[in-house]
C-alpha cells in the first residue's frame, strides 16, 4: 500500500519536473538560442532612459568626447578632477539634448538638404573664416573656401560641419523665437532705466537686537511652556547608519610609476641636449607652460616646502621628477638672486588609468555578484574589502559621510529598510555598494537639552518687541521734531548714504532688495515705519533727496540699456528653461552598468 502511494506520487513529481523542463527548453533556453530573450536595456548598450526614450551609450560618449576636446583646446591636458567634472556635465548635457530633440521634432525645427547645402557652401565656420590662407588681401575668398569644401580629401571635415549645422540650427531658431516673444514697450524700458538711475540721498538708523541688553530674566516656567507648546520644533530628523564598500577610482601605484618613468624620459632628453623650452612646448601638460617654454615665475626660496627647497639648494641642471601641488614636475632654475629663484618646469598629470578603473569596477561587480549568496560582511571579509560605517546621520542631510553628495544613495536610503542592500552605484570618482545597518525614527529632544536654545529664542523675541517699540518712538520723534534724542550706541547706529543707486551695494545694510523698495516708495523728507529684516535687525529710513536722471541722460543710455535689458531677460528665461531640460526626473540611469 505504502509503495503504491509512493509510486503514484513519484509519477506525479516526474510529470511536474518533465513539464517544467520542457517549459524551460521552450521558453527560456529556446529564447536564448534564437536570441529573443528580453535583455535588460544596459545589456543592449543603452546608458539611460529619458522620459521613456532609451539612449544609446554612443550618444553619451560622443557628447563627452566633444566636451573633452573643447576643454583640451582651451587648457591643454586636463587634471583628473576636471575630467570627472566634464563627465558629470556631459550627463546633464545628454539629458538636455534628448529633451530638446523631442521639442524640435514636435515643432519640425529641421533643415532640408538644400538649405544645409546653401549654408555649408556660403557660411564658413569661424576657424576657417579666421584662417589667413583663405584670404585675398583683407577679404575672405569664398571661392577658395568652396573649393576646399568640395575637395574629396576634406570630406570628413565637410561632414562634421554639416552635422554641426543640423544640430545647432534648431536651438538657434528656438532662441530667435524666444527673443521675438520678449516684447518690451518703450514705456517699460524708460521706466526701468529711470528707476535704476535714480540717485538717492538718505539717512537711516539700524537697530541690532543681539547687542541690546535685556533687563528682565527669562523664567524657567516660561521656557517650559514654550517647550510644551512647540514640541514638534524639537523633533530630531530620522537617522540612518550605513555600511559601505567604496571602490575608489584613484591612480594606482603602477599609474604613478608610469608617469614618473615618462617624466624621467623627458628629463633624459633635456640632459642629452634638447633645450628645456622645446621640451616644455612638446611635453608640458599645462597650456600655459607650453606657451611660455616652461617658465613658472619668480619665487622666494622659502615659498617651497623643505623637501623641494633642499633639492633646489644643490640643483645645477634638471631635477628628478618631484611631486608638487598635485602634479609631477621636473624643474630647472634659470637664475638665482639672493633668496629668489627664476624657475622653469614641465608638469605631468598623474591620472587613473583605464586599467585601474576597470579593476575597480571588476572588484565592485564581484562584490555584488557574491552578495546573492553570501551576507554583506562575509563578502567584504572574503574579498578583503574594508567596510566603512557612517554612524547615525540625518537622512535629510545632502552629504553622505566619506563620499559627499550622491542622489542615488539618498534615494536608496529613502526607499530602503534595515538590511536593504543597494545596487552598484556609479560616480566619476568611485563605485559604491551600501547596506542600511540601522534606521532610527526622530525622537523629541529632552527639555534639558534644548532649554538654552529656547531661552535664546524667547530672549530675541522680547528684544525685537522692545526694539521695534523703541524704533517707532524714535521715528515719531524724528518726524515731529526733525531730530531725535541720543541713541544708545550699543545697539543702534545712525548713518547717511549720499547718491546711491538701488542697483548698487548698501554697505552694512541687510536685504538690498527690501531697502530698494523702501526708497522707491518714500517721498523726499518722509521717514519709513520700522522694518524688520530676516536677521532680526530693525531699520528706519529718512529719504533726503531723490534725483531722477535727466531727459538727456535717458536718451544717451536708452539704446544700450534696451539691448541689455532684453538680453538679460532672455538669458534668465533661456537658462531657466535649459535647467528644466536637465532635471533628473523620469530618468533611468544605467551608468553603473556601463561606465568605468
Amino acid at each position: 500500500m505504502l509503495m503504491q502511494k509512493l509510486r503514484e506520487k513519484t509519477k506525479l513529481i516526474l510529470w511536474i519536473v518533465t513539464i517544467s523542463f520542457i517549459g524551460w527548453i521552450l521558453f527560456d533556453l529556446g529564447m536564448d538560442i534564437v536570441g529573443k530573450r528580453i535583455a535588460k536595456p544596459y545589456e543592449q548598450g543603452f546608458i539611460a532612459e529619458v522620459d521613456g526614450k532609451r539612449i544609446p551609450y554612443d550618444f553619451y560618449r560622443n557628447i563627452l568626447y566633444e566636451m573633452m576636446q573643447d576643454s583640451l583646446k582651451k587648457k591643454g591636458e586636463l587634471l583628473e578632477a576636471e575630467e570627472k567634472n566634464i563627465e558629470k556635465n556631459a550627463w546633464f548635457k545628454m539629458i538636455e539634448e534628448i529633451r530638446f530633440r523631442k521639442i524640435a521634432e514636435e515643432r519640425n525645427l529641421f533643415l532640408d538638404d538644400s538649405t544645409v547645402l546653401f549654408l555649408l557652401m556660403n557660411y564658413p565656420p569661424p576657424q576657417i573664416y579666421r584662417d589667413t590662407s583663405f584670404r585675398r588681401g583683407d577679404t575672405f575668398d569664398i571661392k577658395k573656401y568652396r573649393e576646399f569644401i568640395l575637395n574629396p580629401q576634406n570630406f570628413s571635415f565637410a561632414v562634421q560641419y554639416e552635422n554641426l549645422i543640423r544640430e545647432t540650427f534648431p536651438k538657434e531658431i528656438m532662441r530667435l523665437d524666444l527673443l521675438t516673444l520678449i516684447h518690451l514697450t518703450q514705456d517699460e524700458i524708460v521706466n526701468s532705466l529711470t528707476k535704476n538711475h535714480v540717485k538717492y540721498v538718505f539717512e537711516y538708523i539700524l537697530f541690532n537686537p543681539y547687542r541690546f541688553q535685556l533687563k528682565e530674566e527669562i523664567k524657567e516656567e516660561e521656557i517650559l511652556n514654550y517647550y510644551k507648546n512647540h514640541v514638534e520644533e524639537f523633533k530630531e530628523p530620522e537617522l540612518v547608519n550605513l555600511e559601505m564598500v567604496i571602490f575608489w577610482k584613484k591612480p594606482s601605484k603602477q599609474d604613478t610609476i608610469s608617469k614618473i618613468e615618462e617624466a624621467k624620459t623627458i628629463r633624459e632628453l633635456i640632459v642629452s641636449g634638447t633645450p628645456f623650452e622645446d621640451a616644455a612646448k612638446s611635453y608640458a601638460s599645462s597650456d600655459t607652460l607650453k606657451k611660455t617654454g616652461g617658465f613658472l615665475g619668480e619665487f622666494e626660496i622659502n615659498y617651497f616646502p623643505e623637501r623641494i627647497k633642499s633639492v633646489f639648494d644643490t640643483l645645477k641642471n634638471v631635477s628628478e621628477p618631484i611631486l608638487w601641488q598635485g602634479k609631477l614636475y621636473i624643474f630647472k632654475i634659470e637664475k638665482r638672486e639672493k633668496n629668489k629663484i627664476f624657475l622653469k618646469g614641465i608638469d605631468f598629470v598623474i591620472k587613473t588609468s583605464e586599467t585601474t578603473k576597470g579593476e575597480a569596477r571588476t572588484k565592485a561587480s564581484d562584490f555584488l555578484r557574491l552578495l546573492k549568496k553570501i551576507p554583506f560582511e562575509k563578502v567584504a571579509e572574503s574579498l578583503k574589502v574594508e567596510i566603512k560605517e557612517t554612524g547615525l546621520f540625518p537622512t535629510q542631510t545632502p552629504f553622505i559621510p566619506f563620499i559627499g553628495e550622491n542622489k542615488e544613495i539618498k534615494e536608496f536610503i529613502k526607499k530602503g529598510n534595515v538590511n536593504s542592500v543597494s545596487n552598484l552605484i556609479w560616480s566619476p570618482d568611485y563605485f559604491v555598494i551600501c547596506k542600511i545597518k540601522e534606521k532610527k525614527e526622530g525622537k523629541i529632544r529632552n527639555f534639558e537639552d534644548v532649554k538654552e536654545i529656547i531661552r535664546k529664542k524667547i530672549e530675541i523675541e522680547k528684544k525685537k518687541e522692545i526694539i521695534i517699540s523703541e524704533a517707532k518712538r524714535i521715528r515719531d520723534e524724528w518726524e515731529r521734531d526733525g531730530k531725535f534724542s541720543k541713541l544708545d550706541e550699543n545697539y543702534a547706529i545712525f548713518n547717511k548714504f549720499e547718491y546711491f543707486y538701488i542697483t548698487g551695494i548698501f554697505p552694512g545694510l541687510p536685504e538690498k532688495g527690501k531697502i530698494a523698495g523702501i526708497l522707491e516708495n518714500l517721498k523726499e523728507g518722509e521717514i519709513s515705519e520700522p522694518v524688520l529684516f530676516k536677521n532680526n535687525f530693525v531699520l528706519i529710513v529718512k529719504l533726503i533727496k531723490k534725483e531722477f536722471p535727466s531727459q538727456k541722460e535717458i536718451e544717451e543710455n536708452i539704446q544700450r540699456y534696451a539691448q541689455n535689458f532684453s538680453l538679460n531677460r532672455f538669458n534668465k528665461i533661456w537658462n531657466s528653461w535649459i535647467k528644466e531640460l536637465q532635471e533628473e526626473e523620469n530618468i533611468k540611469d544605467y551608468r553603473s552598468y556601463l561606465l568605468y
